[in-house]
């Protein structure tokens, strides 16, 4: 037993470091959209999406679940460096305006493609 533990301690003291340096690579790939959506007043909202990742984030899109068309053709599909921001801001009226907006933000990084957030708004 006491052979066993003393081969495997300098085994594990070598596979820790590895798999640090393998998360941090990982870490450096990835980018990680969050989403809020803000009422300016008078029906004006403005949707931002930050990456708090430390890669871009490649082709951005909205997709609408549930609520109205909101999506700014000029804007999306958009990259967005790491830590960095994307605001867009819309207009709803009293006649368009749903109980809530539920969107889904799809982007793509180094790491993997089409990665997704959904998210749900009241308004």
């Amino acid at each position: 037993m006491k052979e066993l533990i003393a081969i495997l301690i300098p085994i594990l003291s070598l596979l820790f470091p590895i798999w640090n340096l393998l998360q941090k690579r990982k870490k450096r790939r990835t980018a990680s959209l969050r989403c809020n959506c803000r009422d300016l007043g008078k029906g004006k909202y403005v949707l931002k999406i930050r990456n708090k990742g430390q890669a871009e984030a490649q082709n951005i899109r909205l997709q609408e679940l549930q609520g109205v068309d909101i999506i700014d053709e000029e804007l999306f599909p958009c990259n967005c460096h790491a830590q960095d921001l994307i605001q867009m801001q819309f207009y709803l009226t009293k006649d368009i305006c749903p109980e809530k907006l539920e969107i889904r933000v799809i982007w793509d990084d180094k790491d993997k493609k089409d990665k997704w957030l959904d998210k749900v708004f009241p308004l």
